[in-house]
């Protein structure tokens, strides 16, 4: 994709069943509602100064991994979809993963600094999480919510105990990782 892209139509990748991983540029502010639907790919690359504007819909999609190098969000942003308002980006993001059942990996880069409720929402297949900031980002109680199949949560070795501190609910599932 151009780099200097900052807009990613509807439809743009519809059905594109050859595509495996798509990193999408810096600059993109906007994703289409149904830019990314239905696509075959494995991995998706978020933009570096991702926003709730640059969510798109992933429903049907084949994607397992998704990678958040920062998140960035306004805290009041509402998002309306036909007839309903949800407040936030996690409930936008949510409502990105209703359909999607096979995301089983999230990366979180280094400079991602909080987690807004509900970003994993729905994300039923989720197993393993990476957080390569050696300062755990604040997270919600909500932000991981019925996601019972999370199995390992990799965080910068010499972080460990700080995340087991700040990330309670998955103190049992912390493991060192050497980024």
């Amino acid at each position: 994709m151009p780099s200097k892209l900052k807009r990613i139509e509807e439809n743009t990748f519809y059905g594109c069943l050859s595509l495996k991983s798509l990193n999408i540029p810096n600059l993109v502010n906007y994703i289409g509602y149904t830019a990314l639907c239905s696509l075959s790919i494995d991995t998706l690359t978020l933009p570096e100064e991702y926003s709730a504007d640059a969510i798109g819909d992933l429903k049907n999609s084949k994607l397992t991994t998704i990678v958040w190098n920062s998140i960035s969000y306004p805290t009041d942003y509402i998002v309306t979809y036909g007839s309903s308002s949800y407040y936030g980006l996690g409930a936008c993001a949510s409502q990105s993963y209703e359909k999607n059942t096979t995301i089983s990996t999230i990366i979180f880069g280094e400079k991602v600094e909080s987690l807004p409720k509900y970003l994993c929402y729905k994300m039923s297949s989720l197993k393993t999480i990476y957080s390569t900031n050696p300062i755990p980002p604040v997270i919600d109680n909500n932000t991981f919510v019925n996601c019972n199949k999370i199995e390992n949560v990799y965080v910068p070795t010499e972080s460990v105990e700080v995340y087991k501190t700040e990330w309670s609910q998955f103190a049992d599932k912390i493991v060192g990782y050497n980024f």
